[in-house]
């Protein structure tokens, strides 16, 4: 139950291939022991939280996967009056990755981690008796992983290991080989199924057209009996058809010989007697052709006045 959402998670993802990455790590925490001493009404749990360190060993089968061995040592419970209850533990199990951020186990790369597996723990008590109710059972934990290089990366995970202990850790963990190949995949795998079903819904025609084989067509003449008049009439030669008579074209010279076009300008006032100065501005409005004139449109004198009185 617990590996399944990574399952579907990893489905739609590029499949990548791990060569054989052995790695190791090292876990401190805090632990949380609550052992039953419904037996034991005289004792009573002084102190329930004590510090655990874990060593853990593994092997990556690919990209997400990866087996895992571990010994953990989860510190003591004290009862009062007296009374110390130590606590061991040491299990293997599955855990997989799902990269949320980055390339898969390289800088950068950001995973959440779900773990799984049996676990047997180990008890010590020197002055106080107890009896295992469990030999084998089953641990199970969550976490997150961050790569700081291809070889580290840091962990942070919670543990449960039975119903009476459990642990918070936070460690480091270094792969010996971190070499890895990309698998060579097919166009058709990398698509997803149902894009593959809205492609070929959308544009039937062109599928098919892209996977049928164009198959030549061959055409066996039809065997006919034909008369020797029909013959005769086509061994006669058929008339040659005779080539049309191009007409020359113009020269472009001759073309650009055309008539120019002569524009009339009408006057936009009115002058009766033809001296420059339009009627509206003539106050002598009839003054003889060729006489010069002033502003004003009349007559100037240019000659000596002699007589003059």
């Amino acid at each position: 139950m617990l590996v399944a959402p990574l399952l579907l998670g990893v489905s739609g993802q590029e499949a990548f291939a791990q060569s054989g990455s052995f790695y190791g790590g090292l876990n401190l925490g805090v632990s949380s022991l609550e052992p039953d001493i419904s037996g034991a009404p005289t004792l009573s749990i002084d102190q329930k939280q004590d510090v655990s360190i874990k060593l853990n060993f593994g092997y990556d089968i690919s990209e997400h996967f990866s087996v895992e061995a571990f010994w953990a040592d989860l510190g003591e419970a004290s009862f009062s009056p007296q009374g110390v209850l130590s606590y061991e533990a040491l299990g293997v199990g599955l855990i997989g990755h799902y990269f949320y951020t980055g390339e898969a186990r390289t800088y950068g790369s950001g995973a959440i981690f779900l773990k799984t597996g049996f676990d047997s723990l180990l008890n010590a008590s020197s002055d106080i008796e107890f009896e295992h109710n469990n030999s084998v059972s089953l641990y199970y934990g969550i976490g997150t992983e961050y790569w700081l290089s291809a070889q580290w990366s840091a962990r942070l995970g919670i543990t449960t290991y039975d119903k009476d202990s459990s642990e918070i850790s936070v460690g480091v963990v270094y792969r010996f080989s971190a070499t890895k190949t990309r698998k060579p995949q097919s166009k058709k795998s990398t698509q997803h199924p149902v894009e593959r079903f809205f492609k070929v819904f959308a544009a039937p025609r062109e599928t098919v057209k892209s996977d049928e084989q164009e198959i030549p067509v061959v055409v066996k003449p039809e065997s006919r009996t034909t008369e020797p008049e029909a013959t005769q009439a086509e061994e006669r030669p058929r008339p040659r058809p005779q080539p049309l008579k191009a007409t020359p074209a113009q020269p472009i010279k001759e073309l650009q010989k055309a008539p120019p076009v002569k524009k009339t300008v009408k006057p936009a006032f009115k002058d009766e007697d033809s001296d420059g100065v339009t009627d509206r501005n003539d106050e002598c409005p009839y003054t003889p052709k060729g006489t010069k004139v002033g502003v004003d449109g009349c007559a100037e004198y240019r000659g000596i006045w002699r007589e003059m009185n």
